[in-house]
Protein backbone atom coordinates (compact mmCIF):
# COMPACT_ATOMS: atom_id res chain seq x y z
CA UNK A 1 0.00 0.00 0.00
CA UNK A 2 1.33 3.42 -0.84
CA UNK A 3 1.47 6.34 1.16
CA UNK A 4 -0.98 8.31 -1.05
CA UNK A 5 -3.64 5.07 -0.21
CA UNK A 6 -2.74 5.29 3.52
CA UNK A 7 -3.51 8.82 3.33
CA UNK A 8 -6.84 8.90 1.61
CA UNK A 9 -8.10 5.74 3.73
CA UNK A 10 -7.24 7.55 7.18
CA UNK A 11 -8.97 11.12 5.41
CA UNK A 12 -11.55 8.71 4.55
CA UNK A 13 -12.44 6.70 7.70
CA UNK A 14 -12.01 9.89 9.76
CA UNK A 15 -15.33 11.47 7.94
CA UNK A 16 -17.47 8.08 7.72
CA UNK A 17 -19.21 6.47 10.43
CA UNK A 18 -17.99 2.83 11.56
CA UNK A 19 -16.19 2.58 7.92
CA UNK A 20 -13.53 0.02 8.69
CA UNK A 21 -9.44 1.32 7.99
CA UNK A 22 -9.40 -2.43 5.78
CA UNK A 23 -11.62 -1.75 3.13
CA UNK A 24 -11.34 -2.74 -0.07
CA UNK A 25 -10.08 -0.34 -3.17
CA UNK A 26 -13.00 -1.17 -5.06
CA UNK A 27 -15.44 -0.30 -2.30
CA UNK A 28 -17.56 2.93 -3.61
CA UNK A 29 -16.96 5.55 -1.42
CA UNK A 30 -20.30 6.81 -2.01
CA UNK A 31 -22.69 3.82 -1.81
CA UNK A 32 -20.72 1.43 -0.33
CA UNK A 33 -18.79 3.45 2.57
CA UNK A 34 -21.42 5.63 3.34
CA UNK A 35 -20.02 9.68 2.02
CA UNK A 36 -22.86 11.75 2.21
CA UNK A 37 -23.25 14.05 -0.53
CA UNK A 38 -22.32 16.87 2.33
CA UNK A 39 -19.40 14.35 3.59
CA UNK A 40 -18.35 14.27 0.12
CA UNK A 41 -17.33 18.37 -0.20
CA UNK A 42 -15.78 17.77 3.13
CA UNK A 43 -13.43 14.84 1.82
CA UNK A 44 -12.66 17.28 -0.93
CA UNK A 45 -11.38 19.86 1.16
CA UNK A 46 -9.48 17.78 3.17
CA UNK A 47 -7.63 15.95 0.51
CA UNK A 48 -6.88 19.01 -1.12
CA UNK A 49 -5.86 20.70 2.37
CA UNK A 50 -3.56 17.27 3.39
CA UNK A 51 -2.04 17.36 -0.20
CA UNK A 52 -1.46 20.73 -1.06
CA UNK A 53 -3.07 20.11 -4.45
CA UNK A 54 -6.42 21.75 -6.04
CA UNK A 55 -8.75 18.43 -7.30
CA UNK A 56 -10.25 19.38 -10.57
CA UNK A 57 -13.94 19.31 -10.23
CA UNK A 58 -14.64 16.78 -12.92
CA UNK A 59 -11.99 14.91 -12.47
CA UNK A 60 -12.86 14.74 -8.25
CA UNK A 61 -16.24 14.11 -9.32
CA UNK A 62 -15.19 10.74 -11.23
CA UNK A 63 -13.90 9.49 -8.58
CA UNK A 64 -16.52 6.68 -7.35
CA UNK A 65 -13.61 4.48 -5.59
CA UNK A 66 -10.80 4.33 -3.68
CA UNK A 67 -8.96 3.40 -6.62
CA UNK A 68 -9.48 6.35 -8.74
CA UNK A 69 -9.06 9.03 -6.16
CA UNK A 70 -5.53 7.45 -5.71
CA UNK A 71 -4.86 7.13 -9.44
CA UNK A 72 -5.76 11.08 -9.34
CA UNK A 73 -3.87 12.11 -6.90
CA UNK A 74 -0.67 10.36 -7.80
CA UNK A 75 -0.82 12.12 -10.75
CA UNK A 76 -0.74 16.15 -9.49
CA UNK A 77 1.28 15.04 -6.66
CA UNK A 78 3.98 12.65 -7.86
Amino acid sequence: MNSIEERLRAIIVALGEGIPPDFELTAHVFRDLGIESTKAIELLFEIEDQFEVALPDLEYNDCEHLGDLVALLTKLVE
